[in-house]
């Protein structure tokens, strides 16, 4: 089937090459530059040079756009060949009605990563792109795409770093990076979208970052892909498919989710429109209709509907996505089955060591690590799970091997909580519903902390004190109060 790419109405990019059509800048937009040259001049880039005036096309757009971070914006950079140094900036302000456009002549220096294999090794697994086939699209679908639109903030992918967000959806993604924290942009600059479409897809110049450096780019697109499955042995009609189709996402999501899904009419309906561009369809060229049962369904995510295929799928496709996310400086890895959690959410770790977690253990002999996610769609740090655990695992040091090893965490009142740990395959493996500093040690270097293995949802522990009795030399009296954290 012909696919013809529709460019997206705000991706003006011929006034950007051609000079300055209308410059009527205020203050604020003319000093958007220093974002990128703090004098106006000369700009330091933390990313592996460019080899040639395609890559630094795009590669630069995307580092400018992302360095001035401002919606409604346009920016677009590019370099003159001889050594990739001197570059153009182009700046315009694309909302209706705007009219600023102006072009800032930069040096640029290139603060070049360290050379890190295991992102070669990503950037070597990178699908060859087309963008006329997109089978060659990095693609979110079934309830993956299901979590996508309940927890993206703007889910459209011509809204900014939509498309960025998107990809880190997509479960091929999430497989060749192993979860990692490394990170993809896309800086999009045309797709498919429309009401009426069954799909939808976007494509443009793709960065690689890992630690804030940009280890290289190619051309690479991210396709929605409308498809929710269900399990083989639902009976052939309308009715069937939607009520398994509403199990699924109910089981995933919990009921009361407010997600709806309707008849929406025969496939065969949604025939090809010729329009000025070329030729478009609405159906996805992805999907074998032959395969379905015909007919597509609207289904009623927060407040929009949404066309979309209900097949029949495999176990595999059927296996509902869980979140799994590894650092790779420290390779601690994090997994849930939490739908809550976005499933672009990158994990952060930070190594602490200070004087206040030795006073509270009474020793230095311990491995302490600031855990963290954090979802670019919900532009929030996820902290805590009301329902459902968060799976841990620290790799166990050598010098910790053969001992016996808990995790304790520290409250706001500097009391210590206590994890039990379980050991397999080199990792401590603990679960808890919120993230912090989390300490690991072996428990024979820990002094005088009695505090029980925390609760699911409660911060439980128990002061013990100590009542002496008058006249009475080596015998004591413990008495227990429990006391309830919220």
């Amino acid at each position: 089937m012909k696919k013809v790419i529709k460019v997206f109405s705000f991706m003006l990019m011929t006034f950007l090459f051609f000079g300055v059509i209308n410059v009527n800048a205020t203050e604020y937009e003319d000093n958007l530059i220093k974002r990128i040259a703090p004098d106006g001049e000369n700009a330091i880039l933390k990313t592996v040079k460019p080899t040639s005036r395609d890559e630094s096309d795009m590669m630069l757009t995307s580092l400018f756009d992302k360095l001035i971070s401002e919606p409604g914006y346009l920016v677009s950079g590019y370099c003159e060949e001889e050594d990739l140094t001197n570059c153009t900036v182009s700046i315009s302000d694309v909302r209706e009605g705007g009219t600023f456009s102006q072009s800032y002549n930069i040096r640029v220096t290139y603060d070049e990563p360290s050379n890190l294999s295991v992102i070669d090794d990503y950037k070597s697994k990178i699908k060859a792109f087309n963008p006329s086939d997109l089978s060659t699209y990095y693609h979110v679908e079934d309830l993956g795409l299901i979590n996508y639109y309940m927890t993206s903030v703007k889910s459209e992918l011509w809204n900014p770093s939509a498309g960025a967000r998107a990809l880190k959806y997509s479960n091929e993604i999430i497989k060749l990076t192993n979860g990692s924290n490394v990170s993809f942009s896309l800086d999009v600059r045309a797709g498919d979208q429309a009401p009426v479409y069954m799909h939808e897809s976007a494509f443009g110049g793709m960065n690689i970052y890992y630690n804030d450096y940009c280890y290289g780019t190619t051309q690479q697109g991210v396709h929605l892909r409308r498809v929710l499955y269900i399990p083989e042995n639902i009976e052939d009609t309308a009715e069937a498919y939607m009520a398994a189709a509403k199990a699924r996402i109910d089981e995933y999501l919990g009921t009361g989710n407010g997600i709806t899904i309707t008849y929406g009419g025969l496939l065969s309906t949604l025939v090809e429109v010729t329009e000025e561009y070329g030729t478009f369809y609405y159906t996805d060229s992805t999907v074998d209709t032959e395969a379905t049962d015909g007919n597509y369904y609207i289904f009623t995510i927060k407040g929009k509907e949404y066309r979309f295929y209900i097949m029949k799928g495999t176990a595999e496709q059927l296996t509902p996505p869980t979140y799994f996310g590894s650092e790779l400086a420290t390779n601690i890895r994090i997994t849930s089955d939490s739908s809550a959690i976005p499933l672009d959410s990158l994990l952060i770790v930070r190594s602490v060591k200070n004087n206040d977690i030795k006073t509270v253990l009474g020793s230095d002999d311990y491995k302490a690590f600031d855990i963290k996610l954090h979802s670019s769609s919900k532009d929030a740090y996820i902290e805590i799970l009301d329902n459902g655990k968060f799976l841990v695992k620290i790799p166990v040091p050598k010098e910790y091997e053969g001992k016996e090893l808990f995790i304790y965490y520290i409250n706001s009142d500097n009391k210590t909580e206590k994890h039990n740990v379980t050991i397999k395959d080199g990792f401590a493996s603990f679960e808890t519903n919120h993230f912090s500093t989390y300490i690991l040690t072996p428990l024979s270097s820990v002094v005088d902390i009695e505090n029980p293995q925390t609760g699911d949802n409660l911060f439980l522990y128990i002061t013990l004190g100590t009542m002496s009795l008058i006249g009475i030399v080596g015998f004591g009296l413990l008495t227990k109060k429990k006391k309830i954290f919220n």
